[in-house]
């Protein structure tokens, strides 16, 4: 059996993807439980509200088929049934479902790390989760909203402010910092390290997107070929589908903050050094236990 990952050192590109990997598949099973018990209900209401939204998407994509009926239905303007309490309520399903993962799993790797690289209970997770969640629900919204900014603006100034904003819901639940701490501390971690951020950021994200692809890939295949071929329209059993496979693909997601969390600590240790003056801390208080116990026989 391999040795627990030790997050506290440094690690060069290729390290940080490999070793995020290989965490993945030591603590998979305390993982998936972890977040299948604290994220299961937003998961599962998302997946509910998707279906009612597709399907509502469905029904004004199928009636487009008969002009008549469209103007009957919805008057001028089809689209406009699709902005509803409803679609704003699946938005908000789906943004609680993005932060509590992605928190879950900073909350598992803080005790992970506390416990001396040894997986930490669903009752523990749970416990930090709720201590960070507004904190971090908060901030995420800021950060999103700064981001987005950012991007129309130009395109360029959202990049470069990526690898540092992707730092900063780490920081708060690894280090419990501020939104003010963390948003600092970030940018100071990414100062000449900023290529090597955005290189795994993009990477995780072909990871993720790739393996989300190949899941929903053979449903869409199916369903686009059996409407061409046999020209009858979109289906429920479609929709239904479709929306399990695109949630069931929310478990690929967890190699995202996984990886961020692993460059953090590699550049925590490059600037700082703290894992090594900790280890090297245990290692003196090992041997004077073992200076003591000698003493002791005689």
């Amino acid at each position: 059996m391999k040795e627990p990952l030790e997050f506290r050192k440094i690690r060069d590109f290729g390290d940080i993807i490999n070793d995020s990997i290989a965490f993945i598949g030591q603590n998979w099973k305390p993982l998936l439980k972890s977040v299948a018990v604290i994220c299961g209900f937003f998961i599962l209401a998302s997946l509910a509200m998707s279906i009612v939204e597709q399907m509502k998407l469905m029904n004004i994509m199928n009636d487009k088929l008969d002009v008549a009926k469209a103007y009957q239905n919805y008057g001028s303007s089809p689209f406009a049934t699709i902005f509803t309490w409803s679609y704003f309520l699946t938005l908000l399903l789906n943004i609680l479902t993005y932060t509590s993962i992605p928190l879950t799993i900073y909350c598992f790797i803080t005790l992970y790390v506390e416990k001396g690289n040894t997986a930490p209970e669903v009752e523990e997770v749970w416990s930090y989760f709720k201590f960070y969640f507004w904190r971090v629900f908060g901030s995420g919204i800021l950060l999103g909203i700064g981001f987005i900014i950012a991007f129309i603006m130009c395109v360029i100034p959202g990049i470069y402010l990526l690898p540092a904003f992707s730092l900063v819901v780490p920081i708060i639940v690894l280090e419990n910092g501020t939104l003010g701490y963390s948003f600092s501390r970030s940018f100071q971690l990414v100062k000449d390290n900023y290529w090597l951020v955005l290189g795994i950021i993009v990477v995780v994200f072909i990871i993720y997107f790739t393996a989300s692809f190949i899941l929903v890939l053979p449903i869409n295949i199916i369903t686009v070929g059996s409407v061409v071929t046999t020209g009858h329209k979109l289906t429920t059993t479609y929709v239904i589908l479709n929306s399990i496979a695109a949630h069931i693909s929310i478990v690929f997601s967890i190699i995202n903050p996984i990886a961020v969390a692993v460059c953090y600590y590699s550049l925590t240790e490059q600037k700082e050094g703290t894992g090594l003056m900790d280890r090297i801390e245990q290692l003196g208080k090992a041997d004077n236990n073992q200076e003591q116990a000698s003493s002791e026989e005689y």
